[in-house]
């Protein structure tokens, strides 16, 4: 331990990030993957996030998306910690408790309102040791079948799915400026969903399709799995599943899964009709006492974003 150092990451070092990254992932991602994932273009914010070094060796990265978010009365900005990884040799030396310090401590400083996490069962337990750490909510996901010959399964097996995905998305390149209603309506807090948003979003191979008035961001993993909708009542939802069935039917896609916050209207519309299943929890570190943390509502979600 005496040899860690730890640096604070921007955008000039994010050679540093992804070097890291990419060897403790066992990854070959791309420097510009990482550029358009930790842009600060979107929220006009310098980057929040640290790296830890052995000698001249990265062997852990902690770093946020700056996210802006708003109510009736008032703009926030929430860090999501969505990179959090360390070296195997390195775990449980404490170095994810002293990267998660460090972010504290700079959050403060910019005046951020709040940092929130969504560990995997190998991290829980670092937020659980830490007092000022509160579970706020979970996501959990809703999986439905679709009768379709999987082909994007068998390209996910062969290595073949990134080709796949590109030709589905170019089925669906309508990007549209949208308001998230049900959150200004109910004085939730949540992110602004517009052209800003998706457009940064777009790194993560994400699209959205507006059909009835009514607007799916999702993004394809083994199936087509959706991060946002804009339904309010079960009539939308069944039309909405209606539709996303057709769509699938016709591309492979074996299956459709709904990723959702507890706290969100999506969720309790779930609820009622199919099994909902809790997957990561959400915690949150709350610097100003004047956001309500029980009302924040998180239109997406980035699965497998820890490893501890």
């Amino acid at each position: 331990m005496d040899n860690i150092r730890f640096e604070y990451l921007s955008e000039s070092n994010l050679d540093k990030l992804r070097d890291c990254f990419n060897r403790c992932r066992k990854r070959r991602l791309p420097l510009k993957f990482f550029k358009e994932k930790y842009t600060t273009q979107w929220s006009g914010i310098p980057l929040l996030g640290v790296i830890a070094r052995d000698k001249n060796v990265p062997i852990a990265l902690g770093c946020t998306t700056l996210y802006k978010f708003k109510d009736l009365l008032c703009n926030y900005i929430v860090a999501q910690c969505g990179d959090l990884v360390v070296d195997e040799r390195y775990r449980r030396q404490g170095i994810a408790t002293q990267m998660m310090h460090i972010l504290e401590e700079e959050a403060e400083k910019k005046d951020i309102d709040a940092i929130v996490i969504f560990p995997n069962s190998n991290a829980q337990n670092v937020y659980e040791k830490l007092p000022q750490w509160k579970k706020i909510g979970f996501f959990a996901s809703v999986s439905i079948k679709v009768n379709t010959i999987p082909v994007l399964k068998l390209f996910n097996k062969i290595k073949l799915h990134s080709i796949y995905f590109k030709l589905l998305q170019q089925q669906n390149k309508t990007l549209t400026a949208i308001k998230n209603d049900e959150i200004v309506k109910n004085s939730k807090i949540g992110v602004s969903v517009d052209n800003d948003y998706l457009n940064y979003k777009k790194y993560g191979h994400y699209s959205l399709l507006t059909y009835n008035n009514k607007t799916i961001i999702w993004t394809f993993s083994d199936g087509l799995v959706v991060l946002f909708s804009e339904v309010m009542t079960e009539n939308e939802l069944k039309l909405e599943i209606q539709h996303l069935k057709a769509f699938c039917r016709k591309r492979g896609i074996h299956e459709i899964s709904y990723y959702c916050y507890s706290g969100s209207n999506l969720f309790t519309l779930l609820s009622k009709e199919y099994e909902v299943v809790p997957t990561l929890p959400v915690y949150a570190y709350q610097i100003n006492p004047k956001i309500d943390l029980s009302k924040i509502v998180f239109n997406g979600i980035d699965r497998n974003a820890f490893d501890l």
